[in-house]
């Protein structure tokens, strides 16, 4: 079965409703868009947010994404209708990543769950669907096989963002455009433009209670020293902690800017997208610098937001982030409960927070 299109779907949450929905991009589903086309597979993706989601007569694939729990119920519904239309269909996100038995044992409208991250497992699972060759070889994919599930091993290859961006925004189905009106109604009616930036990934704070991670694994269970349980399950428990290089923040946003004809004087938003920026003070004093030696940074307004803990904002952090021109930084505090502060194990209290 040659896959030439995929059609990538972001389902909205059945229940509730965020303060940000539908006013940031899939950036997740935009990293599988770049390396499915760098594959010369053809891309639409479709954000519920925004579009009555449509199976596509002229796909091959249609991929699923449950951003979190609360979007299951309509993944589900989703995908069987593209199972009706005669699509295979692949689930993928930080749901589907916990429960791929489950999902496989008891949703057959579901072909493939793809744990973790999608990016190269997905360019595998089409080629190897292309050339009906064995799915053993496909890494992080859950799927059938005689009526049992099979998990195959979990993808050990480095993944960096810097190759997947700039992200492919046309291939978004409502246009980018209706994301710089949700965010222009919605967060701030003072800006013209805004863009999803990852100036780094993973939570510096993760890092300290998990450890190092090691190879061939997704965490540490156990800490060496007290055989205590160590870990943190708030986000990104498969990416490697580290900054971007100023130099490539920057590159990727001048693309956005030609790309899509910014206008100079135009009011640009820029959201962080990287989590807690708390750890990251050398990466925002040396982004400073990169900033005061970029020719063009001051031909546009720029405004970024940024989330910080609490326990590691500092004086130096507060002025490079202004210096940057950051007008918005959520604070995240660990807990006002000094006994959860202390199975935090970060010598914090309620106190110094």
């Amino acid at each position: 079965m040659a896959v030439k299109k995929v059609q990538l779907i972001c389902a909205t949450a059945n229940v509730g409703r965020g303060a940000n929905d539908g006013v940031y991009y899939p950036a997740g589903l935009l990293t599988i868009a770049n390396a499915l086309q760098n594959e010369g597979v053809e891309v639409v993706v479709d954000d519920q947010h925004h579009s009555r989601i449509a199976i596509r007569n002229d796909v091959d694939l249609v991929g699923i994404q449950t951003a979190s729990t609360l979007c299951h119920k309509n993944a589900l519904e989703i995908a069987r209708i593209a199972k009706a239309a005669g699509k295979p269909v692949v689930l993928g996100g930080p749901h589907a990543t916990a429960l791929p038995e489950q999902i496989l044992l008891n949703r057959p409208e579901i072909d493939f769950v793809i744990r973790g991250k999608g990016e190269q497992p997905l360019v595998d699972l089409v080629s190897s669907l292309g050339v009906d060759r064995s799915l053993t070889s496909v890494p992080s994919l859950s799927w059938r096989e005689c009526g049992r599930v099979v998990h195959n091993p979990d993808d050990t290859r480095m993944w960096h963002y810097d190759k997947y961006v700039p992200l492919p925004l046309e291939t978004l189905s409502c246009g980018v455009g209706q994301y710089w009106k949700s965010y222009h109604e919605v967060i701030n009616p003072q800006t013209d433009f805004s863009f999803l930036i990852f100036t780094h990934f993973v939570c510096g704070y993760r890092e300290r209670r998990v450890g190092r991670i090691q190879p061939g694994t997704r965490f540490p269970v156990r800490s060496e020293q007290t055989g205590e349980p160590k870990f943190c399950s708030f986000c990104a428990l498969q990416d490697v902690a580290g900054p971007r290089l100023p130099k490539n923040i920057l590159a990727e946003l001048r693309s956005y800017l030609n790309t899509w004809s910014v206008p100079k004087g135009s009011r640009v938003a820029l959201k962080c997208y990287g989590d807690n920026i708390g750890p990251q003070g050398k990466l925002v004093a040396e982004l400073v610098q990169e900033i005061e030696r970029c020719p063009w940074w001051r031909d546009y307004h720029f405004s970024w937001t940024f989330y910080c803990q609490s326990s590691y904002l500092s004086k130096e952090l507060a002025e490079n982030l202004a210096q940057i021109g950051t007008d918005c930084l959520f604070i995240g505090f660990d807990s006002i409960n000094d006994e959860v502060q202390k199975l935090n194990a970060l010598g914090t209290s309620r106190l110094t927070h």
